[in-house]
C-alpha cells in the first residue's frame, strides 16, 4: 500500500508571519504563547510549524519553537530576498527538485496539473492529494520556481528565476 506524501497546508504569507513573530520574541517563544500571539488555536498552529520545521525554519523542542538561522534570515529579509530565501529552502527538498526537472524538459505550453500531480508522486514515493499540490503551487510560485495558470490548469516555466 501506498503511502501520501503531505506538505503542511501552510500559506506562504502565514509562514512570513509566524518568522517576524517569532523574531520579535528573540527567536524563540513557547508554542501556547506563539499561539496566543498569532490569534490561531494549536491545531491551526500546527501545520505552520510543520512546514517551517520541514524547511530548515525553524527547530521545535519540548514544547519550545526556535528560529533557525535560515529562519531568521528570511524573518528579516525583504520581499525580494525573502523569495531568494525561500527558493533555496524549497530547491533543497526532492518534490520540488522534481518538479523543476520536469518543467525544465516541458514543451513551452507547459505541463498540465496531473502530470504534475503523477511526477510528484514518483518523487515523494508516495500519493500526492490535492492539498498538497496546492500547498507545492503557493510555495512553488511564490518563490518563482514555476508558475501556475488555474485557468487552464498548467505549470509554466516561462517566467521562472533561477
Amino acid at each position: 500500500m501506498e503511502h501520501a506524501f503531505v506538505l503542511p497546508p501552510a500559506p506562504v504569507h502565514q509562514l512570513v508571519g509566524l518568522l517576524q513573530t517569532l523574531r520579535q520574541t528573540q527567536g524563540r517563544d513557547d508554542v501556547w504563547r506563539l499561539a496566543s500571539s498569532l490569534g490561531f488555536t494549536l491545531v491551526d498552529l500546527v501545520p505552520l510549524l510543520r512546514a517551517a520545521a520541514l524547511l530548515g525554519l525553524v527547530t521545535l523542542v519540548e514544547g519550545d519553537v526556535t528560529l533557525t538561522d535560515a529562519g531568521r534570515a528570511l524573518a528579516r529579509a525583504g520581499e525580494r530576498r525573502r523569495r531568494v530565501l525561500f527558493r533555496e529552502r524549497l530547491s533543497a527538498l526532492p518534490v520540488f527538485r522534481a518538479a523543476r526537472d520536469l518543467l525544465d524538459r516541458a514543451a513551452p505550453d507547459g505541463i498540465s496539473r496531473e502530470s504534475m500531480r503523477e511526477r510528484l508522486a514518483e518523487a515523494a514515493g508516495g500519493l500526492v492529494s490535492e492539498a498538497t499540490l496546492d500547498t507545492a503551487i503557493d510555495w512553488g510560485r511564490y518563490a518563482e520556481l514555476f508558475d501556475y495558470d488555474a485557468d487552464t490548469g498548467r505549470f509554466l516555466a516561462g517566467s521562472v528565476r533561477r
